[in-house]
């Protein structure tokens, strides 16, 4: 009876709020609802507070009343409490638009108190529960607005895939050396295994001005290799741990935008990386990386780039196999209709060593087509490699060594088997190198499987 009393008293105040006129008089529950969500949308969000506070005093508490609460709240510029009782509603949720709507409030309300990540998080939580294309659609540009806006940003990444050649062994078990045969160790044989890469990068945006932002990142990867059974018979002695890799780089960036969108010349981004890298759990290398690359747009659709870049190695493990390689790349790309997009790309590449195992020069090719949608909504991209690599100062067998490299890749994305707009990717690739020593001469076989962001 004391909370039917509460909603006369505020329910007078609403009447006198709404038409001037006192009319206090006592409501039921589904009235008082009502009178919540017109004092709402008639910009009295206290009033609604108020309602929703005394109806939530009756023993029954649903999500209604607490969703009602939390959109005062927000309106009122109390987002902490928003947020609360907006995380509150929605574990009251029976359906997916209630879930939506008490997702998408949290978001907004984490982003006027400047949490972005966590606005992001909500966000994607307000996709998975969207209960239209639409809703979806509205709730991924607000998703890439808060992204744009959110100076912090990392991203994860996690890939397991089997691989026939983990350590890119030798297809031949024996190599003739000045006419005679020698046998290929057991640890230069092809291992095969499971591999499990993981990886983050963060980095900090800042914007000097309307054309020019810098970013400032830290990245790190890491694979490691379990043998399968095959492998350990060959009796190398190895374990997957001994072939792992991992790398850890201060990245920045300087991005520029065109004076002009009328203009041919387009983005120039300029990149650079300072890393440290091992392998088989040693010290492999200090690495610093820098390149340059400019964009052009030279009509509707129709698109291409050249870069300069260039990357000095120190060896750890052996100092004469250090070496500084330049690359200059250059690539168009084509948009087509549906969805399709086709991209050729040629790398000219120098690196001088004091390793005649190290030094080369190479020129590689590179074509890669987007298909248009499929079945299913399946997103396949298709890419073909190919590299000639002549190492001028290696001579094995009397021969000079020069290799040519075939690759080919297959990625499927699966955007519509998504969570949280995570959605499953599936890569097979298979490449064979081909050398004039018959020692480097490989063979590779490999399935990925990881996941991408959808938006």
């Amino acid at each position: 009876m004391a909370a039917r009393h509460k909603i006369t008293g505020i329910l007078a105040g609403l009447l006198i709020g709404l038409s001037g006129a006192v009319q206090a008089k006592t409501l039921t529950s589904t009235q008082a609802r009502a009178a919540a969500w017109q004092a709402l949308q008639a910009g009295k969000p206290a009033l609604t507070l108020r309602i929703a506070k005394a109806l939530r005093a009756k023993p029954a508490v649903d999500f209604e009343l607490v969703f009602l609460q939390a959109l005062a709240l927000h309106d009122l510029g109390h987002n902490t409490a928003a947020a609360q009782a907006g995380n509150h509603a929605y574990r009251l949720a029976k359906t997916d638009g209630a879930r939506f709507d008490a997702a998408h409030l949290v978001a907004k309300a984490h982003f006027a108190r400047g949490r972005k990540g966590r606005a992001q998080f909500w966000l994607r939580r307000a996709t998975q529960n969207a209960p239209n294309a639409q809703a979806k659609s509205l709730t991924i540009r607000d998703f890439r607005f808060v992204r744009q806006n959110k100076p912090l940003s990392s991203r994860f990444f996690l890939s397991i895939f089997p691989s026939n050649n983990i350590n890119n062994g030798s297809l031949n078990d024996t190599v003739m050396v000045n006419g005679l045969p020698f046998r290929v160790p057991a640890s230069g044989l092809p291992h095969s295994g499971t591999g499990l890469t993981a990886g983050f990068e963060t980095s900090y945006r800042k914007q000097v001005n309307n054309r020019t932002q810098l970013k400032f990142g830290v990245f790190g990867l890491g694979t490691t290799y379990r043998l399968s059974a095959a492998a350990k018979a060959l009796g190398s002695g190895k374990t997957g741990a001994d072939f792992a890799f991992a790398t850890l780089e201060a990245r920045f960036a300087l991005i520029r935008d065109p004076a002009s969108k009328n203009t041919a010349r387009g983005r120039f981004t300029l990149n650079a990386a300072l890393g440290h890298s091992w392998y088989g759990g040693n010290p492999l290398s200090v690495h610093f990386r820098a390149d340059g690359v400019q964009e052009f747009r030279l009509n509707r659709g129709f698109g291409a780039d050249i870069g300069l870049g260039f990357n000095i190695q120190n060896r750890l493990d052996d100092p004469r196999a250090s070496s500084k390689a330049v690359d200059l790349k250059l690539g168009i790309s084509r948009a087509l209709p549906h969805g399709q997009n086709l991209r050729f790309s040629i790398n000219l590449h120098r690196e001088p060593s004091q390793s005649n195992l190290v030094h080369n020069s190479a020129v590689g090719a590179s074509l890669r087509y987007t298909l248009p949608q499929m079945a299913w909504d399946i997103r396949p991209t298709l890419q073909l490699d190919y590299k000639h690599t002549d190492y001028q100062h290696s001579f094995i067998g009397g021969a000079q060594r020069k290799d040519a490299k075939l690759s080919a890749r297959v990625s499927l994305f699966f955007p519509k088997v998504s969570y949280y707009g995570f959605a499953p990717t599936l890569n097979l690739g298979l490449s064979r190198n081909n050398s004039t020593s018959s020692i480097h001469t490989t063979h590779d076989a490999r399935v990925s499987f990881g996941f991408n962001s959808t938006f």
